[in-house]
């Protein structure tokens, strides 16, 4: 697991994994965990991107019922641990002090209200908090312009 959920600083309801393989070909696995999302009662729809140019493929689930309200899921397959987040994960939940984590969570908050937590936002909040010392909102509107 990745994202926000490992970091712990969960905004919007969405849940990111990382799967490494230990194969050449990732096309069977792709298959094999689309179709066991196909199969459960509450999936409707799958999507699968190939990102073969950048070593895996994505598969995501846009909206899981659940009892807090609908969840993304998003699962990308690989054989390249350079590709996947887990030694950022591992990290940031060393490194990150709570008004950090205070500070992370108030920033994504904000766009998240606004409809604009998307698109790699979160990691631009996260480096911001950390590398450069952002403690607000409007710090980081400042930093980014």
């Amino acid at each position: 697991m990745v994202g926000s959920v490992a970091l712990d600083l969960i905004v919007k309801p969405d849940l990111d994994l990382h799967l490494l393989i230990d194969a050449e070909d990732l096309m069977p696995t792709v298959h094999a965990v689309s179709d066991y999302l196909l199969e459960q009662p509450k999936v409707r729809e799958v999507r699968i991107t190939d990102w073969r140019s950048e070593n895996g493929i994505k598969i995501g689930v846009d909206a899981y019922p659940a009892p807090s309200g609908n969840w993304s899921i998003d699962i990308w397959i690989t054989n390249d641990r350079r590709t996947t987040a887990f030694d950022f994960v591992q990290q940031m939940n060393a490194e990150l002090t709570d008004a950090q984590r205070h500070t992370i969570l108030q920033i994504k908050q904000h766009f998240f209200q606004l409809g604009e937590l998307k698109d790699g936002l979160s990691l631009k909040i996260y480096q911001a908090v950390v590398e450069k010392g952002i403690r607000t909102v409007e710090e980081f509107f400042e930093f980014f312009k």
